[in-house]
């Protein structure tokens, strides 16, 4: 890593740090979705008798949590029962025990400093995001740089990681199983390490959060198979053979917790989701959490579709409180169409950027990674599509698992893009290089003006 590099790095690390603490710090107790349970699901892991926490019938009150929310988390009221997460793994739980009890006695200190932890987690993630753009593309240091920057600085990871919730612990997961399977298939990593490595994740995942077990999982399975691209079948099918440690290995280390679900829950839900479903279902009259079968009956497919369209679009950049705060316009002009227009320049260029490396033979190796990239983000959408095939959440926040090969995909496009519009308007190859290969850099600056915009032109005013 060049010096200029290293210099850009830090700096969006520290940028990262410096407007997280003020998210951290200016963010009202509560008013990021879920976090009172979170919050809860370490006292009771600290309580005077402490334990895991067990989700049961009656830990989300969802008349009291609404009122909760229309009057703002008043300071006086209390978050003291709303424990509707009390079957998430344990590993973000027993980590973020440093941060509460260093912070004292006060809630207010105890969430802010662990608020302060998720963002350390977060410039893990931002880390290896820029060290998969390096493997991607060694020779452009300004790609790694505009996706460590699109990382660092989307206002929706800005919220969900200065926040009590285990969302930047599996983010940084996924991101760096994706970094260790875009290391396999040139042959930088060892088959020990590749195991231990691949394992261990897996195993992490599983004691994380299931949001990072799809697109860990995904990328393991892709590395492997692109790998032994070129090889016979029986190659092929030894490849397969050896993801039976990485599985192994992932299951001794997950084996307690899932044990101890299985005893607590009983033997046919090993992570707790069963009794979560019955511990947040419903009467008939609270329509708590909307089910698609009776959203599509009510208003149709096609409504529900759109929805899940621009909700979750809008919801992945940033929509703040608990899914109530929307971006509005900057000089007149929609926020949110600014993103999309943005979003379709990358997406174009990231289509002139296939089809130039699948025209060009030396380029398999790229090829391959671009696949597995593909692969990973692919399942994290499906597994946000089976999700919503039960329950309307159109939250973008849970295609976050994925940001790393968005990020990068997005950065991609937008590079390829600049090169092919300065070509066509005349430039000299080396100059139209020059200029396009900033843009990445650029747009994470844009999104780094847009999080600050976020912070004091909408949370602190319209949830404080």
């Amino acid at each position: 890593m060049s010096v200029l590099e290293r210099l850009g790095l830090g700096s969006i690390l520290a940028l990262h740090l410096a407007l997280g603490g003020e998210y951290a710090r200016q963010t009202p107790l509560w008013q990021v979705p879920d976090e009172p349970a979170h919050y809860n699901h370490l006292v009771q892991l600290l309580d005077a008798e402490p334990g895991w926490p067990v989700i049961e019938p009656g830990d989300y009150p969802f008349e009291r949590l609404e009122a909760l929310k229309a009057s703002r988390f008043p300071a006086t009221a209390s978050i003291e029962g709303i424990e509707y997460e009390d079957h998430q793994p344990p590993a973000y739980y027993l980590m973020a025990t440093i941060p509460f009890r260093l912070a004292g006695e006060a809630t207010a200190d105890r969430v802010r400093l662990i608020r302060l932890f998720g963002l350390l987690l977060g410039s893990l993630t931002i880390c290896l995001a820029w060290r998969a753009a390096r493997l991607l593309d060694p020779d452009d240091p300004l790609l790694a740089l505009g996706c460590a920057g699109f990382v660092a600085f989307l206002p929706m990871q800005l919220t969900m990681t200065a926040a009590v919730n285990n969302d930047a612990l599996a983010n940084a997961v996924a991101a760096a199983a994706v970094c260790l399977a875009l290391a396999r298939p040139n042959g930088r990593v060892g088959q020990r390490a590749w195991v231990l490595g691949g394992g261990g994740l897996l195993g992490l995942a599983l004691l994380s959060k299931l949001t990072a077990v799809a697109p860990v999982a995904a990328a393991l399975i892709a590395s492997e198979l692109l790998a032994g691209r070129q090889a016979t079948r029986v190659e092929r099918s030894a490849a397969l053979r050896r993801l039976a440690p990485i599985a192994g290995l992932a299951g001794l280390l997950a084996a307690p917790w899932l044990l101890r679900n299985a005893r607590v829950y009983g033997a046919g839900d090993p992570f707790g989701l069963r009794a979560h479903a019955w511990a947040v279902a419903c009467t008939p009259v609270a329509a708590c959490q909307p089910r698609s079968a009776d959203w599509i009956a009510e208003r149709g497919l096609g409504d529900m579709l759109w929805r899940m369209l621009r909700f979750g679009f809008e919801s992945f950049w940033g929509v703040f409180g608990w899914m109530g705060v929307f971006f509005d316009r900057l000089a007149g002009i929609p926020i949110y169409g600014l993103l999309a227009l943005a979003s379709l320049l990358a997406g174009i260029g990231l289509a002139l950027a296939l089809r130039r490396i699948a025209g060009d033979p030396s380029a398999g190796l790229a090829r391959d990674r671009l696949g597995l990239l593909a692969a990973s983000a692919g399942a994290t959408l499906a597994a946000f599509l089976i999700y919503n095939l039960e329950f309307v959440q159109h939250q973008g926040r849970y295609l976050l698992p994925a940001l790393l090969p968005v990020g990068l995909g997005f950065s991609l496009g937008l590079r390829e893009l600049g090169r092919w519009l300065a070509g066509r308007v005349g430039l000299p190859q080396d100059r139209s290089r020059a200029l396009a290969d900033w843009l990445p850099l650029a747009f994470a600056l844009a999104l780094l003006g847009l999080a600050r915009l976020g912070l004091y032109h909408y949370i602190v005013p319209g949830l404080g």
